[in-house]
């Protein structure tokens, strides 16, 4: 019977496996990727440039890395946060306009202190206007004479409105990142989607009765049994069986009321199923079809008519007087129970 029960369940789940080589695929692709932004990234650094090229050519490019060997103690800007810092820097010979995390001041410190130098490594960054301004007052001090101010267009000549950033990463890298890790977001959430209901499902088969164990199989074995791929539905002559987000084995005799949902996203229907409420007064949704599919009308309707054929005490559709009808009973119900938990 045990074998009965897995062959149902891969024939309810057979369309997840696209799911799961998917997700596979994407998360071998994300891992590509991350591989790539490394190897991309040491030949880069192997690449790097004098930033002075930037000045001198006013050749802007953010996919490679560019080096300063800084020779005197950085001189501050101002910041945003400990993390966004500014400072004039030089090497003896040309000013520039690093970008870095106050923790990399400190080693440039510690390295112009020990060693007389220290070689800095970053990308290209572009600086705000309201950056530039300070910088501009900065480099001007308390001069009183109109004549040696820099001006805005002496600083965008020489600068180019651009500075070196510490620990920056080249666009070439970032591409790879950004890639991977939208990649291993989208395959995790496909991995997980394709792998929590088959796995929540075996461990309900497992804790069935054998007597529960053995009707499942007899009914989803028998030759009238109809099952729909779609809304992972088995209609079988006693029962109806929803391998959905969960496992539902309902005899048609136990059904009170029965009608369609739709739940709706920004870009439309993203979810239509049917809503069953039970003679335990449960309400359960069975036969669920995710996005826009196509036959999924005819689908929903079959599912409510073998309904209707198997139990015509069912109430079919979503009317003013079922609403009102078994809202009252489910309320009385849920009221009862509450009285008797609390007696």
């Amino acid at each position: 019977m045990a074998k009965n029960i897995t062959t149902s369940l891969k024939r309810a789940y057979s369309g997840r496996i696209a799911g799961f080589i998917i997700g596979t695929l994407l998360a071998l692709i994300s891992i590509a990727c991350f591989v790539q932004s490394n190897r991309q990234a040491q030949l880069n650094i192997d690449r790097q440039h004098p930033f002075l090229d930037v000045y001198k050519k006013g050749n802007i490019d953010n996919s490679g890395y560019y080096f300063v060997n800084v020779k005197e103690e950085p001189y501050a800007i101002g910041y945003y946060n400990d993390s966004e810092y500014f400072f004039y820097v030089t090497d003896d010979t040309n000013l520039y306009i690093l970008k870095c995390p106050y923790s990399v001041y400190e080693k440039i410190h510690e390295d112009i202190n020990e060693k007389g130098r220290s070689h800095i490594v970053g990308t290209v960054t572009t600086l705000k206007d309201e950056v530039i301004d300070l910088a501009i007052s900065v480099y001007n001090g308390d001069d009183t004479d109109p004549e040696g101010d820099l001006t805005r267009e002496d600083f965008s000549s020489y600068f180019c409105d651009v500075g070196i950033e510490a620990n920056g990463m080249a666009s070439s890298e970032s591409t790879f990142v950004f890639g991977g890790i939208c990649l291993a977001v989208i395959s995790v959430i496909i991995l997980i989607s394709a792998s929590i209901p088959y796995v929540r499902h075996r461990l309900l088969l497992k804790e069935m009765s054998e007597s529960d164990t053995n009707t499942l199989c007899t009914e989803t074995g028998d030759p009238r049994t109809v099952y729909i791929k779609k809304g992972s539905t088995y209609l079988t002559p006693g029962y109806l069986i929803s391998f959905g987000s969960s496992l539902n084995v309902i005899k048609y005799q136990d059904i009170l009321w029965a009608y369609r949902v739709n739940e709706r996203s920004g870009l439309g229907i993203s979810l239509t199923a049917v809503k069953l409420l039970t003679a335990d007064m449960r309400y359960i949704q069975v036969s669920e079809i995710h996005g826009i599919v196509s036959g999924r009308d005819e689908m929903i309707n079959q599912v409510l008519d073998a309904i209707h054929t198997h139990n015509p005490q069912t109430a079919i559709g979503y009317t003013p007087d079922y609403i009102n009808y078994f809202t009252m009973l489910h309320t009385q119900a849920t009221e009862s129970a509450s009285k008797d938990l609390f007696a």
